[in-house]
């Protein structure tokens, strides 16, 4: 009987210990890599070129894949193009490339500076994969930070002038505020037949099978004007209406320019 009971006894330890040692492997294996998004912040001047970088890091892992969505005052800030970037009127898409497997990358985003304010560019949503495919789980989200003042006066540049020329400018918004035109309209990937004119609301353009969105920039002609992009998401097999609908500044005139973006199979 002993011998009986000594013998389950060293079955049913090693059994243990191997469900143990197991459990311990499959709880190490779950854990997610940890990330950090930061921002240089940055000092300007209206009318500067501003370059923002963006920094994604992990400390215990190595990032395969990354999708940063990105939310700035197009009041104030006009995009101008970044690394892996695409956007335009408020929102910016910014992707890595699968396979980069490092353990930080830095992304360049460069503005111009439109009006003298203090103003942050913000992460709006974002999906990090290491490179086991494991979605990773944030860290630290920080925010770029970007402080504009007034542009220096030319030298020679004297009080009534530059009174005069303040006066013009207010005359001239006051004429624009019902003006509900756009000065560029780009989308990428792809390109718009025909090419871009205030004065054109309709174009076409074709994309790939593969292509499931694009990205749809458009600068209306006067500040204070509303943009508004539809449509441009979940593109399917066929004709696509994307729509950009522009508001006056003083809100009395809607304008729409409407792109069909035909995806083939």
């Amino acid at each position: 009987m002993k011998y009986l009971k000594n013998s389950n006894v060293n079955v049913i330890i090693p059994s243990f210990l191997l469900a143990l040692i197991f459990s311990i492997v499959l709880t190490f294996n779950a854990f997610a890599m940890g990330i950090s998004i930061s921002f240089a912040d940055v000092n300007a001047s209206v009318g500067d070129e501003v370059n923002l970088v963006m920094t994604l890091s992990s400390s215990d892992g190595n990032i395969d894949s990354a999708t940063v969505m990105l939310s700035y005052d197009d009041s104030v800030l006009d995009f101008v193009g970044g690394t892996n970037a695409q956007g335009g009127a408020g929102s910016i898409k910014v992707t890595s490339n699968t396979g980069t497997n490092s353990s930080s990358q830095n992304y360049s985003l460069k503005f111009k500076a439109k009006a003298a304010k203090d103003t942050t560019v913000v992460v709006s949503s974002w999906e990090v994969y290491d490179t086991n495919a494991k979605m990773a789980t944030m860290q630290s989200q920080g925010s770029g930070k970007i402080k504009i003042k007034e542009a220096e006066a030319a030298p020679g540049t004297t009080a009534e002038t530059t009174v005069e020329k303040k006066k013009e400018e207010s005359t001239t918004a006051a004429a624009d505020k019902k003006d509900a035109s756009l000065s560029s309209l780009k989308v990428s990937p792809g390109k718009l037949t025909p090419d871009f004119k205030s004065n054109v609301k309709n174009y076409d353009m074709n994309v790939a099978g593969n292509i499931s969105n694009i990205a749809v920039s458009a600068k209306p002609r006067q500040d204070g004007s509303k943009v508004v992009i539809t449509g441009n998401d979940n593109l399917v097999v066929g004709v696509n209406a994307v729509t950009v609908k522009v508001t006056s500044p003083d809100g009395s005139v809607v304008e729409s320019y409407i792109i069909n973006v035909k995806k083939v199979k």
